[in-house]
Formats: structure tokens, C-alpha cells, sequence
């Protein structure tokens, strides 16, 4: 939440992108929405849009213009990387290999996103 809050101070606009209520994710018949955006209130998770059903995610992530996507699943970041999407991926552990950049705490994304940034911007 912390380093949400962090990008989102700093001008970043946060989209999420599910899975949820595709024909990707078994079907249960449940209001993902609202329970999505109940979670999200309660946590006071910052946001500025929440995009469902969608899957895979790769062509919506560049339709939305998105620079930098982070997930857990290695077969979400193939097919948005293969959209020019830089990837991050979010990991337990880091004993795994991965074809992406791998952290296992968010502390440690923020700060490779900002450093990202710095490049990004000569600095």
C-alpha cells in the first residue's frame, strides 16, 4: 500500500488489470466488483481505474498506454512484454528463474521503478 500510495503521490496513474470474472478464471458466481473495490476501500489501496475481465493482458495494457506492469504470473508478462511493456514480476520467493525482473517485496519495486525513472530522465 505504501509504495502505491508513494508512486501516486509522485503523478503515477495506477490501473489494475484482472482476470477476474473472464472466462480465464473458473466461473463462480460472485460480484468480483464489488468485492474488488470493497478490498481496495478498506485497505485504502489508491487506484485510478480497475480494469476486469480481462485475458490475457497484454493489447489492453497497451491500449491504456501502460509503461511498467507488474504481475506473479510468468505467461501474463510474456504476452505484455511482447507489447513493449517494461515487466516486473512480483514473486514469494526468489528462487525461481524468470525472463523478469524479480522482487519479493514491494519496498524494492518502488525502488527500482524510481530508479527507472531517474534513467528515464537523465538523472
Amino acid at each position: 500500500k505504501e509504495a502505491l500510495m508513494t508512486l501516486k503521490e509522485k503523478g503515477y496513474k495506477l490501473i489494475f488489470i484482472t482476470a477476474r470474472g473472464s472466462d480465464y478464471e473458473f466461473f463462480i458466481d460472485y460480484d468480483y466488483v464489488g468485492v474488488t473495490e470493497e478490498i481496495f476501500k478498506k485497505y485504502n489501496i489508491p487506484y485510478d481505474k480497475i480494469i476486469y475481465r480481462c485475458y490475457p493482458k497484454g493489447l489492453k495494457a497497451k491500449e491504456e498506454k501502460i509503461d511498467i506492469f507488474i504481475d506473479d504470473k510468468e505467461e501474463n508478462l510474456d504476452d505484455i512484454s511482447k507489447h513493449g511493456i517494461k515487466c516486473i514480476k512480483k514473486v514469494d520467493n526468489l528462487t525461481n528463474k524468470s525472463n523478469y525482473k524479480q522482487f519479493d517485496n514491494w519496498e524494492d519495486i518502488l525502488k527500482y521503478i524510481l530508479k527507472l525513472e531517474g534513467e528515464l530522465n537523465g538523472k
